[in-house]
């Protein structure tokens, strides 16, 4: 049976963005594999006619205008997907287009719905921040295959499970939905990046890498992390190109060329990660880290009491972070001046 995707999305071509990349290559991968796609999606300024693409009238989001939301189904759109009986709808998006398609289903009756959630929800409030990720379904050799399985191994992919799960960032965002929501404004890559960082380098102190080959990948993750500063300011000052910097991948870092060409990509095509975003990584890392030797490693605060009360003040700038637990007045004068690096 041909596959036929209804795809309802709040963000496609020509905005620019990784959801929007992301998509057309779904879109494209299924084309090539015989099936057909429709895209039903926000209507955009920029947009050229395209006949498998319905777009719904949006606006745009006050606070971030790059976004739009999707406003109620019209009347003749519901009878299109109707008479076109897609065998699948899929909604990548929670939200506006998302529910759409969700209601859309319950009329259809006859196709599978598909939902990708960034976040699992009840009534009231949500309970975690559970992200279920999907890989594009692309033409690949077997040597792509062969260098993508090297360059993902266990022992390099343990070494970031606790950057990005517990006490990382699925940690970091639990905790940010149940206190002070209200400082997300103040949201910085330096407190966010730096906290799943600083656990890095914490439980490497610890011992947690205990074997030498889990050490070679946590190794490996300090020096890509390293690179990255360089190869990023340096493509955004003009003086590396994208391929320059995959060639600096494998050469310095030792990256496989397929998974280095993707981590260039992923660094510049998204529109998300900005010129200091890779600098924040570290600079943040090395302030918690200088903080945590200033209050635990002096005996003023024990290990649990330090980071239960950093979770609690959600993603504020470091030196708020320690202006606060240092017990520093703070007025609308106040002036960053905190020599962090000279305390290692």
């Amino acid at each position: 049976m041909e596959l036929r995707l209804a795809l309802f999305c709040d963000s496609y071509l020509p905005q620019l963005n990784g959801v929007s990349l992301l998509l057309q290559r779904l879109t494209t991968a299924v084309r090539e594999r015989g099936g057909a796609v429709r895209v039903f999606t926000t209507t955009d300024p920029h947009a050229s006619v395209d006949p498998n693409i319905r777009r719904w009238p949006s606006m745009k989001l006050w606070l971030y205008p790059e976004h739009r939301l999707a406003l109620p189904t019209p009347a003749s759109v519901r009878r299109e997907l109707r008479a076109w009986e897609p065998t699948l709808v899929h909604a990548a998006s929670p939200f506006g287009m998302g529910i759409a398609a969700r209601n859309m289903n319950v009329e259809l009756k006859g196709a599978k719905v598909t939902v990708q959630k960034e976040m699992v929800t009840t009534p009231l409030r949500r309970i975690g921040q559970l992200a279920v990720k999907i890989t594009v379904p692309v033409k690949v050799t077997e040597e792509q295959k062969l260098m993508s399985m090297r360059g993902n191994n266990k022992h390099f992919s343990r070494a970031t499970a606790f950057h990005e799960v517990i006490p990382g960032h699925l940690l970091q965002g639990f905790m940010d939905e149940r206190y002070r929501p209200y400082r997300s404004l103040f949201n910085t890559p330096f407190s966010v990046e730096g906290w799943a960082l600083h656990w890095e380098m914490l439980l490497w102190d610890q011992g947690f890498t205990k074997t030498p080959e889990d050490r070679i990948g946590a190794l490996f993750w300090r020096m890509h992390r390293c690179a990255r500063i360089i190869f990023s300011l340096s493509f955004h000052l003009g003086k590396m190109s994208a391929q320059e910097c995959v060639d600096f991948l494998v050469n310095r870092v030792g990256f496989e060329r397929e998974n280095a060409a993707g981590e260039v990509r992923r660094s510049f095509e998204s529109g998300y990660y900005g010129p200091l975003y890779q600098v924040a990584y570290m600079l943040g890392a090395l302030q918690f880290r200088a903080l945590h030797q200033e209050l635990v490693g002096a005996g003023k605060m024990s290990d649990r009491e330090f980071h239960d009360t950093i979770l609690k003040m959600n993603a504020v700038p470091v030196e708020m972070v320690r202006a606060s637990l240092t017990k520093q007045p703070v007025d609308v004068g106040f002036v960053s001046n905190w020599k962090f690096y000279g305390q290692f």
